[in-house]
């Protein structure tokens, strides 16, 4: 079994300690063209269905997120919750999720 060590690598002792140094502008290019070319794929969105009761009209959002936004919610995580535990209670006393 081998032993790894651990580089210390902190304060002075990081090859980059110190105010004059920098980048060169061949790595700077390097690492924006990895930059530009990597995978920025997201976890799909969650449909949600809402019903209002009092004017029986549902709706249907490609989000949470836009569901939050429409139903005047700052943090979309209410409805993700709700939607989790299946909560029966309409939110708000009107709105069926």
């Amino acid at each position: 079994m081998s032993i790894v060590k651990k580089i210390d690598r902190k304060g002075y002792k990081n090859s980059f300690f110190g105010s004059n140094k920098t980048h060169t502008d061949q790595v700077r290019a390097k690492m924006r063209e990895i930059a530009l070319n990597r995978n920025r794929s997201h976890a799909p969105s969650i449909s949600v269905e809402v019903t209002d009761l009092k004017t029986n009209k549902t709706t249907i959002f490609t989000s949470i997120s836009k569901a939050a936004v429409s139903l005047g919610i700052k943090n979309h995580a209410t409805l993700y919750s709700r939607r989790l535990r299946k909560t029966i209670r309409p939110y708000k006393g009107r709105y069926d999720i």
